[in-house]
């Protein structure tokens, strides 16, 4: 008997959960009903306000405040440092964007007025996420880390980029070249440049010795092979070895794998010299194609508009109100 009883209560208690959950939703409906029918009714009592309230908000959120600059990116190969160094050599400059336009004008090699146009500059990392070896994002904000588990996603070692954040009126051609020589003017990395192509320029020698080496040593044995062969026999028109003479044939060898390693290092060499003579290559230039207008969002027009539908709101219940403040008087 006591179990039917507590069938009966857990049933009952199940009864009362749906009932309340029931009661909720229909009352979170009538609710929502509730507000978009009083919404609807609010626009269609004061349809010309709102439309012509939202006309001037949208004009006034046109209208641009604040600074409008303009940015291009460039696009840098290192040949005689590494990106980190070259990285952290040019951010040193931002510090002085902004602040002490002279010493920056000094820093690049430009007038102080085009010094003072420029509201930005940051080098960065490309980062590629999938290791094909192409830039997929920026790390504009020096916040990459490596995770412990990501096994594919690494910096582009090959190039970094340099973001120049300016206003109109600047000489984007003279800012290239002063950027361009900040790097292959440095007295140190001019020094490791230097350094790169003389230790080019003696392997290229080493190369062209080994080369003259290997051809003699090849003359040298093609010849013994030559004075040691003897041709197969021939029966019913086919060739026959004997006594193993296919694998002097084998040996008669040109060295082809070798020469040609050593030809591909010396052509590497002298093309890395002649493509690559200064500290850095620009891939990419700052370009006026590239800028893009950008300016601080203008939120008046949305405060506007807010602000237009509070007044309309309260004049519609203004005399709810009144009645409100004299009940609140009396008592």
């Amino acid at each position: 008997m006591e179990e039917r009883n507590d069938e009966i209560d857990l049933m009952q208690l199940f009864k009362e959960i749906g009932s309340w959950f029931r009661n909720l939703f229909v009352g979170i409906y009538n609710i929502l009903f509730s507000l978009f029918i009083t919404v609807l009714y609010f626009v269609l009592r004061n349809f010309i306000p709102l439309i012509i309230l939202t006309v001037v908000s949208f004009v006034i959120t046109q209208i641009k405040i604040g600074s409008q600059y303009y940015e291009s990116r460039m696009k840098i190969q290192c040949n005689a440092i590494d990106n980190n160094t070259a990285i952290d050599y040019f951010n040193r400059l931002r510090d002085l964007v902004g602040v002490n336009p002279v010493f920056l004008a000094n820093k690049l090699k430009i007038d102080s007025t085009n010094a003072s146009l420029i509201s930005d500059i940051n080098a960065y990392w490309a980062i590629d996420k999938d290791g094909d070896g192409v830039a997929d994002f920026f790390d504009e904000e020096h916040e990459y880390f490596k995770a412990a588990d990501d096994s594919i996603s690494s910096r582009v070692g090959s190039y970094f980029f340099v973001n120049v954040r300016y206003k109109e009126g600047l000489d984007i051609t003279k800012l290239n070249t002063a950027i361009e020589n900040y790097f292959n003017e440095n007295k140190f990395f001019v020094k490791r440049n230097e350094l790169r192509k003389k230790q080019n320029r003696q392997i290229e020698a080493l190369t062209v010795i080994e080369q003259k080496k290997l051809d003699t040593i090849r003359n040298i044995y093609n010849e013994a092979i030559v004075k040691t062969f003897e041709l197969p026999e021939t029966r019913n028109g086919q060739l026959v070895f004997l006594n193993g003479k296919e694998t002097q044939i084998k040996d008669l060898r040109l060295f082809h794998n070798e020469v040609f390693s050593l030809q591909s290092k010396q052509l590497s060499l002298i093309k890395d010299n002649e493509l690559n003579d200064n500290v850095i290559k620009v891939l990419e230039r700052l370009d006026l194609s590239q800028k893009r207008v950008r300016c601080v969002r203008n939120w008046v027009g949305l405060f506007f508009f807010i602000f237009g539908v509070i007044v309309l709101i309260l004049f519609e219940n203004r005399k709810k109100i009144i009645e409100l403040k004299k009940e609140a008087s009396i008592k």
